[in-house]
């Protein structure tokens, strides 16, 4: 026995010191096309987002790549086409008064850049029923939240495919907010004049089927969770979408991609293909997608004060500036998070 441990320890201590690192050359990574648009039934402009896949390394060039300088167009089964207009790097818009998408009509994205030319699949603009009911129902836990569902009648007439977006709006009374320290002050100053801040729905994919369900209702599809954070009301813009069949099986897919958990049942990373492709060479594979879609609009005002608790964040003191004149207010800068435009259906 001795013997054995004795030749156990000599491995160990062989195995442990003359490991070499190994460089791995995994060559230099494929070049790809990444598209993100979609055409709807609400008035435009519309966006389509170009990119190319990143390199593997961190840092700055680990990112997606703009594509810039493309022709891009989008073309209906009438004939009629709208040239797009990089509004900024990467990204190209219709003008606000040019094509709008209607119910029937099939759809067909153009992109010529670096030399070649790319379209979609035609996407055909399908009806979408609206959502009947959207209510929220209070869930106590560790994570105290609303969840919010929706119901919707599905035609029994067609095969029928959704997705569901949403965006909260909050009306904003200081556009600067600035942490002083040492005592972590939060110093403050007003908008001028009406202000929203936005939280998207980012990151999700919200998506559902008549096949087990055609001709019947599509019943508590959640919508979003409600963090209970404020006894305010929680404004939810959303929208419900026609998908394609082919649509509903991309976004599907990405949506278990996104959601795979490491588990042994768990379906293996795969690259998940749109409905984009090079017209010379359709073996290259171009990723992301050009849809078509009919908008169906609504709102909720989520009412917090029907708990008999306090909220899980407590009050932040907000204290205006000292010292020096006072910034008599701030403008409300448009972006991403941020507009002064009302939002569609706002309810105080």
């Amino acid at each position: 026995m001795r013997v054995f441990s004795t030749i156990l320890l000599s491995l160990l201590i062989l195995f442990t010191t003359c490991v070499e690192p190994v460089n791995v050359n995994l060559g230099e990574p494929v070049k790809r096309l990444v598209v993100d648009g979609m055409i709807t039934t609400k008035p435009g402009p519309y966006t389509v987002k170009l990119t190319t896949t990143a390199k593997y390394n961190i840092g700055s060039e680990g990112t997606n790549y703009l594509v810039r300088g493309a022709k891009v167009s989008i073309s209906d089964d009438t004939g009629y086409s709208e040239q797009l207009t990089e509004v900024s790097l990467g990204s190209y818009s219709t003008n606000a008064n040019g094509i709008q998408g209607q119910i029937g009509r099939t759809y067909t994205l153009h992109i010529e850049t670096e030399g070649k030319q790319y379209q979609s699949m035609p996407e055909l603009l399908r009806p979408t029923s609206g959502v009947e009911n959207i209510y929220a129902e209070f869930k106590d836990g560790v994570e105290e939240s609303f969840y919010v569902y929706v119901d919707t009648k599905d035609p029994v007439e067609t095969e029928d495919f959704y997705r569901w977006n949403w965006i909260h709006y909050e009306r904003e009374e200081y556009c600067i907010k600035e942490v002083v320290r040492p005592n972590a002050e939060i110093h403050i100053v007003n908008c001028c004049g009406q202000c929203w801040n936005i939280i998207r729905c980012n990151g999700c994919v919200n998506v559902a089927s008549d096949v087990y369900s055609n001709g019947s209702a599509i019943s508590r599809q959640l919508l979003a969770i409600v963090p209970y954070n404020s006894r305010s009301k929680y404004f939810l813009y959303y929208e419900q979408l026609s998908l394609s069949k082919d649509a509903y099986k991309f976004w599907k897919g990405l949506d278990q991609q996104i959601n795979n958990v490491g588990g042994i049942f768990d379906a293996p990373p795969a690259i998940i293909r749109g409905n984009m492709f090079n017209v010379a060479d359709e073996d290259e594979i171009v990723l992301g997608f050009f849809g078509a879609s009919d908008v169906k609009p609504g709102f909720i005002n989520v009412d917090r004060s029907v708990v008999n608790k306090p909220p899980s964040n407590p009050l932040v003191t907000l204290i205006p500036p000292s010292g020096g004149p006072p910034i008599p207010c701030y403008p409300c800068i448009e972006s991403n998070i941020r507009t002064a435009i009302t939002p569609p259906f706002w309810e105080d």
